[in-house]
């Protein structure tokens, strides 16, 4: 029961298999030593939105995940960068593909492409994973979505539910225009063989919402009648959540006084609630640990509690700050008019003229652009 001065070892089936299959007489102890020692270091963290987020980082969207996924849910889904759609896409994807009821779920990448490449890539995908086979390779909707239909019919190799995630959408939905959203009406039709059989899932970023309210205007498409999801900047439960838990994992813990709260809440505000930010601020704090033992004594350690030193330093950090702005950057220029850009320019002369602590409203906007 005296656990003062004793370190134990726990060894998992991970351990023993690596030990059994590379035994040796003479190096086992040293092995065995060797590979349960702790780590100098370990980033759970991915700062770059083109990896793959490992599952167990998956933190929050829960609502907006079932609703992804669910045969019911949406079937679009907008947002700006850096706020984890790709990530819910993925995470939908690993729930559903080869369940337990052995549903499919194929996310397919169509960014750039235009109706016609997207066909021929969704095609070329569903035959990759085994849905459907060579000769089912078009670019013609119309002919993908009666495949796709036929598919689902078969009973010797039923698909009891399968999930159609098309991400990086953009310039997909805006070349349909032209043919008045015809890829639109056949994966709807899809979706209309049965309750639960089929469903699509449409991402991208402001092109999906601005098309689907001109279509609006013009006329009565299918478009019009699908469910959209706009992905948010996580709310505060979510980002303490992703700031806290993998942190804890390593050893670090946030000291519970108010001094604390108001620097946890200045990371927040510097990285504006963005998962992708939150990420990027996480990994520059867990770097900072191969400088000096960031600080901390070695004796006394873990766990290691995260002073108001260590979050200024790490927010301090001119890697970070050009970071942070370059993320700001490619969220902001988005398409070719630079059109969220221009709003941020317009909104930040506005406070450096007026210093006005209510924001400024879209009237007062378009007065100031009105003056360019």
């Amino acid at each position: 029961t005296d656990l003062s001065g004793k370190i134990f070892a726990v060894l998992d089936r991970v351990a023993l298999l690596y030990l059994a299959k590379h035994y040796s007489e003479t190096a086992v102890n040293r092995m065995l030593m060797f590979i349960i020692m702790p780590f100098a270091s370990y980033q759970p963290y991915i700062d770059q939105s083109a990896a793959v987020m490992p599952p167990e980082l998956f933190i929050g969207r829960r609502e907006e995940l079932e609703k992804i996924e669910s045969p019911t849910g949406v079937n679009l889904v907008y947002g700006g960068r850096q706020l984890g759609k790709t990530a819910l896409l993925r995470m939908a994807q690993k729930d559903v593909d080869k369940n337990e009821n052995g549903d499919r779920a194929v996310i397919v990448d169509v960014h750039d492409k235009d109706y016609h490449e997207a066909a021929e890539a969704v095609s070329a995908v569903l035959y990759d994973e085994g849905i459907l086979k060579k000769e089912n390779i078009t670019d013609d909707w119309g002919i993908l979505a009666r495949d796709i239909k036929n598919r689902l019919r078969d009973t010797k190799e039923p698909i009891p539910y399968f999930l159609l995630l098309l991400d990086e959408a953009d310039r997909f939905i805006e070349s349909s225009e032209a043919v008045n959203y015809q890829p639109f009406d056949a994966l709807k039709d899809i979706q209309g063989i049965g309750s639960g059989k089929f469903k699509f899932v449409v991402a991208g970023l402001r092109n999906i919402i601005r098309f689907k309210k001109s279509s609006v205007l013009k006329n009565n498409n299918s478009l019009v009648h699908l469910d959209s999801l706009t992905i948010k900047p996580f709310k505060a439960m979510e980002a303490r959540e992703l700031l806290e838990v993998p942190l804890s994992y390593l050893g670090f813990r946030f000291p519970k006084d108010s001094e604390t709260e108001v620097l946890i809440s200045t990371i927040f505000g510097t990285t504006n609630y963005f998962p992708g930010l939150l990420q990027l601020y996480c990994t520059k704090m867990i770097e900072t640990m191969k400088r000096d033992y960031a600080g901390y004594s070695e004796s006394e350690t873990p766990p290691y509690y995260v002073r108001k030193e260590h979050i200024k330093k790490v927010l301090a950090e001119q890697s970070l700050q050009n970071d942070i702005y370059n993320k700001f950057s490619i969220t902001l220029k988005i398409g070719n008019d630079d059109f969220y850009y221009i709003i941020a320019l317009l909104v930040a002369y506005h406070y450096h003229n007026d210093k006005s602590s209510s924001g400024c409203d879209a009237r007062k906007l378009l007065e100031l652009a009105d003056t360019y």
